[in-house]
């Protein structure tokens, strides 16, 4: 009895020290994904901060030519006046922004600090929100000759500010945008070599591995892992890498390791099978790679936060059209035959149900970052409950009033986290025209298992089958880095 104690004691210590690993391998992985996703916030920050303040600079330039016209029409006036005064306190605003916003770029980009500074200095050398103060003085004292002169120049010098705030951030997107599709390429050149590394390593395990196949599959191994801290990095910089390839190759790296492991102790079979779920996780990653490849250099930015904007902005749109229709609908239940009530909310209900589809999809694309869309999930939860409201044919006051908050949520969402607007002079320099080469949007490797193949010793073993979408990929990238067409 003391013996068998003893050994359930071992193995609940077993089981305890089992749990404790998992414990700490959830802690590692959500710490790594905390961390992917201050990092997206910091460079959101970063591109949104450069946006707001070429925008802020020609809204004021805005305000003054309107101010102008104004006077032009109307003559001089007490509340004209203050709208100058007004206006010279914001340009005020606007410098010290300035000045506080190369924060943000002085441990990450010195170079566009110090532009910020530069132009911070030199809006206060020119004294513009001096020259806005004097107009306000000179509209109050009925001068509309020396206001047209002080404001003529207010315009200008602010124009000239947000040519040079735009010209900024088109040099740092696209310096941005060029040093990530480098890091791309090298993974995508890394994990290509690691692919066919472990092709071979499966072919040698269904013959039967040599004594040096252990040893190969540790440096693989060795290989994969640093293939995953650079994909770690790439996710943290972009959201057209989800985060799901820093699984992949993970997944990938066991596997090498358990191959290398089942080779020395003489289960061959169960090496290559270790192999061919390594390299189906590394093709998966591949084709994600290549996918962020494109996306990052057709985009306007490196990050892809202006396409994940449009998105929502879509998607509350077409709430917008749902909220529309479901106040007709409730007014016309009334007078409709039963069976038509119910197909009218049959129907809305399914034009829910394909808006809230749409948005999981975006969230998932946004990764980690999705949780600052105005909290996707309770979205997603709070249409959900809509839909099943309108299926039991409850279309009344409170549900048109959760429909509205639903909205108001979805739009808040999308104001925090994009630019107020755009003009003509701001959209971002098009990118060079980039063809799409024929591979899925990125996904994790369980989504992209190879064709099975039969066991060792069986005829047609393919252990290094390669999807033929990855291989036309792969043919397509070596393509363009040689400069073909």
């Amino acid at each position: 009895e003391a013996a068998a104690l003893s050994i359930r004691i071992i193995r609940d210590m077993e089981k305890i020290a089992e749990l404790m690993e998992g414990i700490q391998f959830d802690q590692k992985m959500l710490a790594e994904r905390l961390e992917r996703m201050l990092e997206i916030l910091e460079a959101a920050l970063r591109e949104q901060t450069l946006s707001e303040l070429a925008l802020r600079a020609e809204e004021l330039a805005n305000r003054q030519d309107e101010i102008l016209r104004e006077l032009k029409v109307d003559g001089p006036s007490l509340d004209l006046a203050a709208e100058e005064m007004s206006l010279s306190d914001a340009v005020r605003e606007l410098g010290d922004i300035l000045e506080k916003s190369t924060e943000l770029f002085d441990g990450t980009d010195p170079t566009t600090a110090d532009e910020l500074r530069e132009l911070a200095e030199e809006l206060e050398r020119a004294g513009t929100a001096s020259t806005a103060e004097a107009a306000a003085h000179e509209i109050n004292a009925g001068d509309v000759s020396g206001a047209n002169e002080s404001g003529e120049k207010v315009s200008s010098e602010l124009r000239d500010l947000a040519d040079r705030l735009d010209a900024i951030r088109q040099r740092y997107n696209t310096a941005r945008k060029q040093e990530l599709m480098r890091e791309i390429d090298k993974a995508i050149e890394r994990s290509m070599t690691a692919s066919r590394q472990c092709e071979e390593l499966a072919r040698e395990a269904a013959r039967g591995p040599t004594e040096s196949f252990p040893g190969r599959q540790k440096r693989l191994a060795e290989e994969i892992q640093g293939l995953r801290e650079a994909a770690a990095d790439i996710a943290g910089q972009t959201l057209f890498l989800p985060g799901e390839v820093v699984g992949a190759l993970d997944e990938a790296a066991d596997e090498a390791t358990a191959a290398g492991a089942n080779a020395e102790m003489g289960n061959h079979r169960e090496a290559y099978e270790n192999d061919r779920r390594a390299l189906a996780a590394l093709n998966a990653v591949t084709m994600a790679l290549l996918n962020a490849r494109g996306a990052v250099e057709k985009s306007g930015s490196s990050m892809g936060l202006a396409e994940m904007m449009e998105q929502m902005k879509s998607l509350a749109e077409a709430q917008r059209r749902m909220n529309e229709e479901s106040g007709a609908a409730m007014s016309m239940l009334p007078g409709m035959q039963p069976s038509m009530a119910q197909a009218l909310l049959e129907r809305l209900a399914a034009e829910q149900a394909m808006i809230r589809r749409d948005l999981g999809k975006t969230a998932k694309r946004a990764g980690e970052y999705a949780e600052t869309m105005g909290n996707a999930a309770s979205l997603i939860e709070e249409m959900e409950e809509i839909e099943e409201a309108l299926r039991r044919g409850e279309l009344d006051e409170r549900v048109l009033e959760r429909q509205e908050k639903l909205l108001e949520r979805m739009l808040d969402s999308t104001r925090a986290m994009r630019s107020k607007g755009k003009s003509s002079k701001r959209r971002s320099e098009p990118a060079k025209e980039y063809t799409p080469i024929g591979v899925p949007r990125a996904v994790p490797s369980r989504l992209t298992t190879p064709k099975r193949t039969e066991a060792p010793g069986q005829s047609g073993t393919d252990p290094g089958y390669v999807p033929p979408a990855y291989r036309d990929a792969a043919a397509e990238y070596y393509k363009r880095l040689a400069g073909g067409d």
